[in-house]
């Protein structure tokens, strides 16, 4: 049996435009050039967590 995904639900783990040009601009500023991949894995994470209002049950 062949599962596919919903068709509200698309898989993201790269960006859909280049990210390497804004790394010099991160050097500029003064920060490490590791913290691209920082940013954007922190992006992905935030996004996909207020992509899911309610999808969790509360703590309390």
């Amino acid at each position: 049996m062949t599962m596919t995904a919903p068709a509200d639900r698309v898989r993201c783990d790269e960006a859909p435009f280049p990210l390497e040009p804004l790394r010099p601009r991160i050097v500029e500023i003064g920060q490490s050039p590791h913290l691209l991949e920082l940013c954007f894995t922190r992006l992905l994470r935030d996004g996909i967590a207020l992509s899911y209002p309610n999808s969790y049950p509360p703590f309390a």
